[in-house]
């Protein structure tokens, strides 16, 4: 039986449509299928989650409304954990934008072997977290074997213990964030300065500025929108901190290094409560785009993207 004029009609114009489109359609197809299953079904199924009393010992579940959210606000453990991701990320973010910037700024200059260096610094970024928090376990481990009690002992000073010391737990942690985050922000730094056109600096050096005076006045304000972006990503990634915690104090000493992420991997996989995890998680998820509509708000109003 022969297609109708209709049918044959809508058919060559999906051919027509294929031919023109296929090589969009064949690249975008699978980038979509993995946003969708491994990030939209993810958060949606979590939200709906954080309105059930779903455990991993019990599977079946039942909507409890609110009641999670009402559990989380008045959780003095919870807002304890953000407490000290807040501690966390005070350390974290200044440090490693300074460092990102400073590495920029002294490899900027094309010269002989840069290219090296400029590998070197951006290394710690793409290690894995695990292995170099193995390496910060053995400098600073507690016992004389540690590196760091082994430098203080050819001074005459008693072994320290860094990691079950709630006053060094944290700032050795957040060391490691900044020896691995600053190569990573150095590239951003980079690709801004070498946006920046050299016209601007060769006239401030015919008048007389020296390299610190053009940092200041020239490179800086120009990198505004740079800064503003690395500042918003570090603080999304310091609010996100978890497995240097994991391998280096899992959370400890006396909770000294618990943080919100952290808080919320203990309440899924060791009390596998994953409804009231799910809401720990969007708490977390509001808390950050707060902080980062503030940021942009206080700090984008002077940034030009152009």
């Amino acid at each position: 039986m022969e297609k109708d004029a209709p049918t044959i009609h809508k058919t060559n114009k999906l051919l027509k449509f294929w031919h023109k489109n296929y090589m969009p359609i064949c690249v975008l197809t699978p980038v979509i299928m993995v946003f969708l299953v491994f990030s939209l079904f993810p958060a949606v199924y979590s939200l709906f989650l954080s309105f059930t009393n779903y455990t991993m010992r019990n599977p079946s579940y039942a909507l409890v409304g609110f009641e999670n959210w009402q559990r989380v606000i008045t959780d003095d453990r919870i807002w304890l954990a953000m407490r000290i991701t807040v501690q966390y990320t005070l350390m974290y973010v200044p440090l490693t934008m300074a460092l990102g910037m400073f590495l920029a700024f002294i490899i900027n200059k094309e010269r002989k072997g840069i290219r090296f260096y400029r590998s070197v610094y951006f290394l710690p970024s793409i290690t894995s977290a695990v292995v170099l928090s193995a390496v910060w376990v053995s400098f600073f481990t507690g016992t004389s074997a540690g590196l760091m009690n082994t430098i203080l002992r050819q001074f005459g000073i008693a072994p320290v213990g860094w990691l079950t010391t709630t006053d060094y737990a944290l700032p050795i942690v957040a060391s490691l964030g900044v020896f691995m985050g600053a190569g990573g922000l150095m590239i951003f730094y980079l690709g801004g300065m070498k946006g920046i056109p050299s016209d601007l600096y060769e006239s401030a050096t015919i008048d007389g500025a020296g390299r610190w005076v053009c940092f200041w006045k020239i490179t800086l304000p120009l990198l505004k929108p740079t800064i503003l972006y690395t500042l918003i990503i570090s603080t999304i990634g310091s609010f996100q901190v978890f497995d240097a915690i994991h391998v280096i104090t899992q959370g400890g000493p006396a909770g000294a290094t618990t943080t919100i992420v952290y808080s919320l991997f203990r309440s899924a996989f060791i009390e596998f409560r994953l409804g009231y995890a799910s809401t720990i998680g969007f708490l977390l998820f509001f808390i950050v785009g707060i902080i980062a509509f503030i940021q942009y708000k206080l700090l984008g109003k002077d940034v030009s993207y152009e």
